[in-house]
């Protein structure tokens, strides 16, 4: 075993001075693009292990609207640069939410889960005519009433730390954040 280790060295002793250097660097390079490769192995599992969650507990709370994605257009919409005022959607309970957009308030609203799936039931609203913001996000709380089929297919919801996401089958998802 010790001869093995005197091999290199000489070896070495019988190279230029420069390729002391690269020699030694190459076998360094080497050990350091493991511990790299082994470090970016772990760092993607870690990603990849994000908290999802689609427990009500996780929900409850308030959330502002920070997108709506137009599915017919491709496009998200952003809020106003000029409005003061978040749409929120407020969660009190398993069963209960309320909110308001830039013209409304919601009150009494009623949702139903089962895993990652959500039915917005009734609720109660002023009658403000709305602004497309505030119009597509209404249009995601009353997506079973606007079906057609008499069995509606419910959105889905995705948590991913303090952002929700709604999808439904209709033309708008949202994007939302917990305030």
């Amino acid at each position: 075993m010790a001869g093995f280790r005197l091999r290199p060295f000489l070896f070495l002793k019988s190279l230029p001075c420069t390729s002391h250097y690269f020699v030694i660097s190459h076998i360094h390079f080497t050990g350091m693009k493991k511990i790299l490769s082994a470090c970016l192995f772990f760092l993607l599992l870690l990603a990849a292990c994000r908290k999802t969650s689609t427990q009500s507990s996780d929900m409850l709370g308030s959330w502002k609207l920070i997108q709506v994605y137009d599915k017919n257009t491709n496009t998200p919409i952003l809020p106003l640069a000029s409005s003061n005022i978040d749409v929120v959607l407020t969660f009190l309970s398993s069963k209960n939410f309320a909110g308001h957009t830039l013209r409304n308030s919601i009150s009494d609203g009623t949702y139903q889960q089962n895993g990652s799936e959500i039915i917005f039931k009734g609720f109660s609203m002023t009658k403000i005519a709305e602004d497309q913001w505030g119009g597509s996000f209404l249009s995601v709380l009353t997506a079973c009433s606007l079906q057609s089929t008499a069995a509606c297919s419910p959105s889905i919801i995705s948590l991913q730390g303090n952002v929700m996401t709604i999808h439904t089958s209709l033309r708008y998802d949202v994007m939302l954040k917990k305030i």
